[in-house]
């Protein structure tokens, strides 16, 4: 791609996000754990194992962004040396409250809006 398109592209996805309410570039993201925390305290679980009684907030930049199908999205997260990969499936979304309250298709709405957003660069 043209760089000089890219940089267009960008642009109108930040105006887009400006528009719709959203900070595209937010003072702070509350993270409730660092990423070489969080990767030694869940270094023991098998690969595809979920653990639905534990919810963490990480922050890193994205490395890598790729889909499976339409329902599920791989990301490669790093930060402070360490990294870790994110598997983000659309039966699993749950999103903020207001968004479940609105029921399935605004939650479903919701999961592709983010993952449509969110590029590889971004933090």
């Amino acid at each position: 791609m043209d760089p000089s398109k890219y940089f267009e592209n960008r642009t109108k996805a930040i105006r887009r996000l400006a528009k719709s309410g959203v900070n595209p570039y937010p003072h702070k993201f509350h993270s409730t754990i660092l990423l070489p925390e969080y990767v030694e305290k869940f270094s023991n679980m098998e690969a595809g194992e979920h653990d639905e009684s534990t919810s963490v907030s990480i922050a890193g930049r994205i490395m890598a962004q790729r889909r499976q199908g339409s329902k599920m999205v791989f990301a490669d997260l790093q930060a402070d040396g360490a990294k870790v990969q994110i598997m983000s499936q659309l039966q699993h979304y749950i999103g903020d409250e207001e968004t479940a309250r609105k029921g399935k298709e605004a939650s479903e709405a919701k999961f592709y809006e983010i993952h449509n957003t969110i590029r590889r660069g971004d933090i």
